[in-house]
């Protein structure tokens, strides 16, 4: 009887909400994953009798017939939510929620509201102050995101899913804003500060090439119905840090730095890389770190970003580059 149950519970967790249904074919084979042997039939009838109970519909428009919850149905959750999972939800659900499809939305939702009724507390003071008390914060220069169309990018969830090829209606910066016509084989979708990029084997009339290209510029995807060819030695992670991180060089370099001590304090728990090390005080109140790094833009950009607080010592050609801008900005700032 208890192995049935557990059958029982298996079930339920098989079955999606409207308007997505699964047979009870699917369902045995999540069964059988789940080490419930069990026929095809058995199935069906375990179904009839769960949709007596819980409120389960049943598409018998056509066989196989499809399964779902009913879409404003409240479904089981065996395992209650505790509230760092409930705060956990709310703010994915504020964080994430521009970024997802709505489908995915969608099928959150009956886990955000189970959060937010926790959160709300139902008379419970500290769990009422929870979210209204926690806070995120970029560090970054504060910009504003660009608006995407949630169709076009629940178009490319479903590209990248189903590995099938689209037809893009793109307008890059070069053409003016003029939208062009492109085929493209989906290889993934990169987040950076809010900004989506849909990453992609992109083939237009001068030839093909792997691109990333910011999701608020695409203006329509269509589904060709061809399988998606990944090109050969493509890998996601070394094309992100290729192109996200803006390398210089292709070794890494042995940097020797000088900061200001109060303004490097944060380094001693944040690390730049696992061989940094943090010398003691000089008379200026600087320290001097060393690491070994990538040799990349967004390293200068950080570098930059500490101003005067900052004196880079090592290698000689990265302070002769850091010296050539001091003196350009002094040079432009001179009148001031």
């Amino acid at each position: 009887m208890a192995d049935t149950n557990l059958r029982y519970i298996k079930m339920l967790e098989c079955v999606p909400t409207q308007p997505r249904k699964t047979t009870a074919k699917d369902v045995r084979e999540q069964l059988l994953e789940a080490g419930h042997d069990i026929s095809v039939r058995s199935v069906e009838r375990d179904l009839e009798k769960l949709a007596a109970v819980f409120p389960l519909y049943k598409d018998d428009r056509s066989r196989p017939y499809g399964w779902s919850w009913l879409k404003d149905a409240s479904r089981v959750d065996i395992q209650p939510i505790d509230k760092v999972s409930a705060l956990t939800l709310m703010l994915a659900r504020d964080h994430l929620a521009p970024l997802l499809p709505a489908s995915v939305i969608k099928v959150l939702e009956p886990r955000f509201e189970a959060a937010g009724k926790l959160l709300a507390g139902e008379g419970r003071q500290d769990l009422a102050r929870l979210h209204d008390r926690i806070r995120v914060k970029s560090r970054g220069q504060r910009l504003a995101l660009p608006p995407v169309d949630h169709q076009v990018l629940e178009s490319l969830y479903d590209a990248l899913q189903s590995a099938r090829r689209v037809k893009l209606h793109y307008s890059a910066r070069k053409h003016d804003g003029k939208a062009k016509h492109y085929t493209a084989d989906p290889l993934g979708l990169v987040f950076v500060d809010g900004v989506v990029y849909f990453v992609c084997n992109l083939k237009g009339s001068d030839g093909a090439h792997v691109a990333h290209l910011p999701v608020q510029r695409i203006r329509s995807v269509v589904d060709t119905g061809e399988p998606a060819v990944e090109p050969a030695g493509f890998h996601l992670d070394a094309f992100v840090d290729e192109k996200f991180d803006y390398p210089v060089g292709s070794k890494p370099l042995k940097l020797v730095f000088r900061m200001e001590r109060q303004t490097a304090m944060h380094l001693h728990e944040r690390p730049l890389a696992k061989d940094q090390k943090i010398g003691e005080p000089d008379a200026g109140d600087f320290v001097t770190v060393q690491a070994t790094v990538p040799d990349t833009q967004q390293l200068r950009w950080w570098l930059l970003g500490f101003g005067d607080k900052v004196e880079v010592l090592e290698p000689t050609t990265l302070r002769q580059e850091f010296s050539a801008i001091a003196t350009t900005l002094a040079q432009r700032y001179q009148d001031a």
